[in-house]
């Protein structure tokens, strides 16, 4: 009888630190989802794309870049042109440990055509600067610089 008493005991204690441990790490992870949504969630939105280079001003393509945010530090990006056609799309995984940098891929849609991008988020101007890479053709534009504003 007293065994009876003991292992059932213990056998409750057994589940209630496993209920116990099993709501921590629940609580857990819902406080690092709610921390991560908050340093990333904002950079969620439409930008309007604008290409750099060495010679002149950047210059507005007509096109956006859409970034949707999917938890931890990860967004999906779409880019649709000015004639209203998404062209490529892709994702975007920011750095925690440097929240402003960030790296991605995209893909073009209805053609083998992918490459890289690199982010710094400049906080200041609420604008990406990109930095890409063709890296599925040969003669692919290995470096090209964009900037994404945010669309007011």
């Amino acid at each position: 009888m007293v065994l009876g008493v003991v292992l059932g005991n213990l056998l409750l204690g057994l589940v209630s630190g496993i209920a116990a441990s099993m709501m921590y790490a629940r609580l857990i992870t819902a406080r690092k989802a709610r921390e991560l949504r908050k340093q990333f969630g904002h950079l969620e939105g439409t930008y309007e794309e604008f290409v750099r280079n060495a010679t002149m001003a950047p210059s507005r393509t007509r096109g956006t870049i859409t970034l949707r945010y999917t938890g931890g530090t990860g967004f999906t990006t779409e880019a649709v042109g000015g004639d209203g056609k998404t062209f490529w799309h892709g994702e975007l995984f920011m750095r925690e440990d440097a929240r402003i940098l960030g790296e991605g891929y995209y893909s073009h849609i209805g053609r083998d055509d992918t490459g890289l991008h690199h982010v710094i988020y400049n906080p200041t101007d609420g604008h990406f600067n990109v930095s890409g890479e063709n890296t599925s053709h040969p003669n692919g534009v290995k470096d090209f610089k964009t900037i994404w504003r945010r669309k007011l």
